[in-house]
């Protein structure tokens, strides 16, 4: 062991022992190791360790590989009760005491260096820092892009000290020593201006006048030759200086000044102006919740300092108003102040101001200027003349500039340094696009606390009131939308009534108009609506317009098409617009084509769009969207269920596309996305007095739920639908309604309701003379009756169903009536009848083009072979099913069938494709989310046990169709 130090990084990879230091074996696990390392005390994902060691093109076991490098090093560090590497989230910590890191332990002593309150103490400390170095860092890890990025980066962190030791050499009048150590480092970096330009110093410090000269000659050579340009203002400077025998320079000079060297000095800024360290910084937040995955990827900006000439490393903190973007960049900042020991600058580009002047580049850079001190004299009066100075001051400085606030590109461009050892981080409500592109800025976009992050906010607020009132702060966190500006607002509001209980506030906040006044303060830059309103300002009218009307959306998300249906404007148009509000963090694109707003901002837009849009624009772009909605779902359904008699809809308004859905998978897709949606359409449809939109849509949204096997949703939306057909007085709706609560009521086991329903539904189709609502109401009371194993009444209703379709000439219900005759048939005991007429629907299926209704055949077909003791046959009719429902993406009906096939093959003594069979279908119900699922993981399980009776699964099937 080397003092306390532990695992060393600076030279190999190695971890001491008390028996000498032991190296992990392969290259891979070194890299690994030493990136744990280098990070030690945070997350690091496994995404990142995997880009590292293959560059973007992992093997397909990328993770298995990555888990058995974190075993094999574990088994390293074993001995190690210091170190300890856990797993985390979808990545690894290596926790560790930052002195036993060499690294860690380098900055730590480079940083009191810098701090130190002379030179010798700092020429001491620098000696103890590069003492830590045993030749480049990383040497013997991976050779990969991400290795030879963080070895470089390393490499510059070394560089800088030896020349701040060399600095501080010449401080100490040691001048010969200085220049022994910049020689050689010279030679070893030709094209750096820095160290030729102490070299030249520290050479004309030991009298040595022609010597410092021609390195100047050298340096001049090679840069012309190798990249074309000139050196620098500031080793010009310092060449005139030389060439001229400037006094200031001289020894005598410098030891009259305490022993000051005046190095190079841009536009001839004096060495008092020179050594100006900016700490521009805000304090901190007094207590920081959460964001520790955002922090970490702000970290690894740090492992790209000092890379390849002329690099620049930015990093864009973005999101919407109030969520906290400068509290984290001011946090970050105050965390890595130590890396650039040569300033840190601040500024407010007011990109989003109340003033509404933003501050532009040139005021900014100017601010800056002054803050390194340059004389007013010597700054040029042209702003591009700025600039260069500017860059030239930043020059192979270390320096971490914050750029708060900004509006666009455009005003923060122009301050971007042109070296790699400076750092910009940029924070903006809008996403920052053109600088991710050109400039390879890190984007890193901040959403909404969690929840527990922000319950630790709030506890730091209000500390014991939280504890007491657990309900309250939970409630209070959700009115807030866990939006780290309204809560604190919320809690500053409770913090000054302490005799307020928090449900009493909660209370406040829930009707929109209360939580306005309870989130708003006198201070503008504290307001959660006026930071809203900054935001609305910068929008153009077409896409503020569809930010208001937006409002009038219940959420949670809105598709592009819907989106272009409720303004009333094309597809492209809805998309342009969709887009700026997500550049401006006005809204989100959580998944491609579908866009969310905010609860508080969707609150602040259904304002805006009562107090700036009249009430018949409103209802006509309500009425556009319950079109758009109901047209495109019911073709969905009727895809879905072919068999369902469609719904008789009016046309839509002007302005209102549906949709139109190209097969199940489709269909089921966009069901899966919108049924939310639908959920809170019908209460805006109830709300709106358009009941017979209100009735139709929760029945779609019933369909969907049947489907998914999610009965207690069924229910609600059957109930909804229910009271909406009766404040229509919609007959067919009724109808319709009663006959699906039936249904569902029978599956759940609740035969005695279900009927009564279903019953009533009948009544109300024959007042109706709707014979076709009569029969697709007989066919339902088919499975109440099989479910009691009354499979004689089950018969009677598919017998008349079959009548009633016959006599409308409904072929595909006629087809869909045979083959519940056959299954009636089937359960009876009568194979021979259940086969004639399961092939006569088979037949009229495929007459009709109807394949959602030969896969149910077929599977009717599949249970009749297996009750005949014929399982061969039982598989070919199953498979068959398997093959039309696939064709047509019905994946849920393919459960079904998988699910008799497993009992076909368990029966014919096939237990391997029996639970190859289950295993699919519980793939496929786990993916839908199915509660049936469950039965099918029984089913595996008892297969592992033991055999079962078979006959009794088909009998008596525990989930059905």
């Amino acid at each position: 062991m080397v003092g306390g130090i532990i695992l060393r990084v600076l030279g190999p990879v190695e971890v001491c022992q008390e028996g000498g230091p032991v190296q992990p074996s392969t290259p891979q696990q070194r890299l690994v190791l030493g990136m744990l390392a280098l990070r030690a005390g945070h997350v690091v994902p496994v995404d990142d360790l995997s880009d590292a060691l293959w560059d973007g093109e992992p093997p397909p076991s990328v993770r298995n590989t990555v888990q058995a490098l974190i075993t094999r090093l574990r088994k390293v560090l074993a001995a190690q009760p210091e170190m300890r590497l856990t797993r985390y989230g979808d990545g690894y910590r290596l926790d560790a005491p930052a002195d036993v890191v060499d690294a860690h332990e380098f900055r730590r002593l480079t940083g009191l260096a810098r701090r130190a309150p002379d030179p010798l103490s700092a020429v001491a400390t620098f000696d103890e820092a590069l003492g830590l170095w045993r030749g480049p860092a990383l040497a013997d890890v991976a050779e990969t892009p991400r290795a030879e990025r963080l070895r470089t980066g390393l490499a510059a962190e070394w560089l800088s000290a030896m020349q701040e030791r060399a600095g501080a050499l010449m401080r100490c009048s040691r001048y010969p020593e200085a220049a022994d150590q910049l020689d050689e480092l010279f030679a070893a970096h030709p094209l750096r201006e820095s160290v030729a330009g102490l070299l030249m110093e520290a050479l004309y410090g030991c009298g040595r006048q022609a010597d410092a000269l021609a390195v100047f000659r050298d340096t001049r050579e090679r840069l012309v030759e190798e990249l074309g340009v000139e050196p620098g203002p500031e080793l010009q400077q310092l060449h005139e200086r030389i060439l001229n025998g400037d006094p200031s320079l001289s020894t005598q000079e410098k030891a009259a000044s305490g022993g000051r060297s005046a190095a190079p000095d841009p536009a001839g800024v004096q060495s008092a102006a020179r050594l100006a360290v900016p700490r521009q910084l805000p304090a901190a937040a007094r207590h920081f919740a959460g964001r520790q995955a955002e922090l970490r990827s702000l970290d690894s900006l740090l492992d790209t300092l000092g890379g390849p000439a002329g690099a620049l490393v930015v990093g864009v903190i973005d999101g919407m108003a109030g969520v906290g973007k400068t509290t984290m960049a001011v946090q970050w900042a105050h965390q890595a102040a130590d890396r650039f020991p040569d300033g840190q600058l601040y500024v407010d580009m007011r990109g989003f101001s109340p003033s509404g002047q933003p501050a532009t580049w040139h005021q900014t850079m100017r601010r800056f200027l002054d803050a390194f001190g340059v004389p007013a004299e010597r700054v040029p009066a042209d702003p591009d003349a700025q600039a260069g100075l500017y860059r030239s001051l930043l020059a192979d400085k270390r320096v971490l500039i914050v750029l708060d606030n900004a509006r666009d590109e455009q005003q923060v461009r122009p301050l971007l340094p042109s070296g790699p050892g400076c750092l910009v981080l940029i924070t903006s409500r809008n996403k920052l696009t053109g600088l991710v592109t050109a400039e390879c800025a890190q984007p890193v976009t901040l959403h909404p606390l969690t929840e527990s992050d922000a319950r630790d906010l709030l506890g730091h607020r209000l500390r014991e009131r939280v504890t007491a009132e657990p309900a309250g702060a939970a409630e209070l966190i959700t009115l807030c939308s866990r939006l780290p500006l309204a809560l604190s607002v919320a809690a500053a509001r409770a913090a000054t009534r302490p005799s307020l209980a928090l449900r009493d506030l909660c209370a406040e906040l829930r009707e929109a108009d209360s939580r306005r006044h309870a989130l708003d303060t006198a201070d503008p830059a504290t307001s959660v609506w006026a930071a809203f309103s900054w935001s609305y300002r910068q929008l153009s009218r077409p896409v503020a317009r569809m930010f208001r009307l937006l409002g009038l959306h219940p959420g949670p998300d809105v598709s592009v098409p819907a989106a272009a249906s409720l303004a009333g404007v094309s597809i492209a148009d809805a998309r342009h617009a969709l887009d700026e509000l997500a550049r401006a963090h006005l809204a989100t694109e959580d998944v491609t084509g579908r866009f969310s707003v905010h609860d508080l901002l969707r609150v602040y837009a259904n304002e805006l769009a009562v107090t700036s849009d009249n009430e018949a624009s409103r209802a006509r772009a309500v009425h556009r969207l319950l079109d758009y909605y109901l047209h495109t779902g019911h073709a969905a359904v009727m895809l879905l269920s072919p068999g369902d008699e469609p719904l008789k809809l009016a046309g839509p308004k002007p302005g209102a596309v549906a949709e139109q859905m190209s097969d199940n998978v489709a269909a089921l897709a966009w069901l899966d996305s919108e049924h939310r949606v639908l959920a809170g359409l019908a209460d805006q449809a109830t709300a709106a007095g358009l009941d017979t939109h209100a009735w139709q849509i929760a029945w779609l949204l019933a369909a969907f739920f049947h489907r998914r096997g999610s009965r207690p949703d069924l229910v609600t939306a059957l109930d909804n639908t229910m009271r909406a057909a009766v404040r229509a007085n919609d007959g067919d709706g009724l109808g319709r309604t009663h006959r699906a609560l039936g249904y569902s009521l029978a599956l759940s086991g609740s035969v005695d309701a279900g009927l009564v329903h279903m019953e009533r539904s009948l009544a109300l189709f024959r007042e109706l003379g709707d014979l076709a609502g009569q029969a697709c109401t007989e066919l339902a009371m088919i499975r109440a009756f099989e479910s009691r194993g009354q499979y004689r009444e089950a018969l009677n209703h598919a017998q008349q169903a079959l009548e009633l379709y016959e006599q409308v000439g409904d072929r595909k219900g006629q087809a869909r009536a045979l083959n519940a005759v056959g299954r009636e048939y089937g359960l009876l005991g009568d194979q021979q009848q259940a086969w004639t007429f399961g092939m006569q629907a088979v037949k009229l299926f495929r007459d009709t083009g109807d394949r959602y209704g030969q896969g149910m055949a077929w599977d009717s077909l599949g249970d009749t072979n297996q009750r005949l003791g014929d399982h061969d046959r039982a598989v070919m009719s199953y498979q068959q099913a398997l093959s039309r429902h696939r064709e047509i993406g019905d994946r849920y009906s393919e459960a079904f069938t998988l699910n008799r096939l497993a009992v076909a093959c368990r029966a014919a003594a096939n237990p391997l494709a029996a639970r190859g069979a289950w295993q699919e279908a519980l793939a496929i119900l786990d993916d839908l989310h199915h509660p049936d699922a469950e039965q099918i993981r029984a089913n595996l399980a008892e297969l592992d046990r033991h055999d079962r009776d078979v006959s009794a699964l088909i009998t008596a099937p525990a989930w059905g169709q």
